[in-house]
């Protein structure tokens, strides 16, 4: 039998080395165990889980940077940077999107508040 290893402390769950999990009960701790997977696939899953979430951290940190970069250009009020800023933007949102980190629908509706702002920021009022 396989166990998971965690560590429960105030109703959060971490991850600890030894397979147990620790319950913290007033000021006694109650060590379970719990049990992982046994299906295969489901075994296959564990182990793709942790790489994929770590390429998906990697690309939603492209858009909030590339985000952070347009916002920064509007802020500035610097029209030709911002319109720059936007393209490289909206290339690699666009690209976050259709790799599966966001929802195609989320990149979408990123893609189009940026443009808005910088479009308000174009047209002079």
């Amino acid at each position: 039998m396989k166990f998971q290893l965690g560590l429960i402390r105030f109703g959060v769950f971490y991850a600890c080395l030894f397979g147990t999990l620790i319950i913290p009960h007033k000021f006694n701790f109650i060590f379970k165990e719990r049990q992982l997977a046994n299906h295969k696939s489901a075994i296959k899953r564990n182990r793709q889980n942790p790489v994929r979430c770590e390429r998906n951290k990697g690309y939603k940190t492209l858009v909030k940077n590339a985000t952070k970069r347009v916002l920064n250009k509007v802020e500035e009020e610097n029209v030709e940077d911002a319109q720059t800023a936007l393209k490289h933007a909206e290339k690699t949102i666009s690209k976050v999107g259709r790799k599966g980190a966001i929802h195609r629908r989320a990149a979408s509706r990123k893609v189009s508040n940026l443009a808005k702002l910088v479009n308000r920021l174009a047209t002079p009022a």
